[in-house]
């Protein structure tokens, strides 16, 4: 029997997310580091995208050699496939 483990986490949080307080916390902390006005224009998303077709198309913004989006995306997936 094989088991396709990426099915089951679906409905799970992503993972390494921090909790919000904490999160808030850190942003807190940015902001009195650098104002807005200085800091770089660049939208950044981490997580996986093969969970929906639009998280897929969101994939397409990445930098690529002919344009740069302003989008900083990185897939963080594990598909995990148990053989038993």
């Amino acid at each position: 029997m094989e088991i396709n483990f990426h099915f089951y986490v679906y409905g799970r949080a992503e993972t390494n997310i921090k909790p919000w307080k904490i999160v808030l916390e850190g942003m807190v902390e940015g902001n009195k580091k650098i104002k807005w006005q200085d800091r770089e224009p660049y939208a950044y998303w981490r997580g996986n995208p093969h969970v929906s077709p639009n998280r897929e198309d969101l994939m397409k913004c990445n930098v690529s050699d002919k344009y740069d989006w302003l989008a900083r995306l990185y897939e963080q997936a594990s598909f995990l496939t148990i053989a038993l």
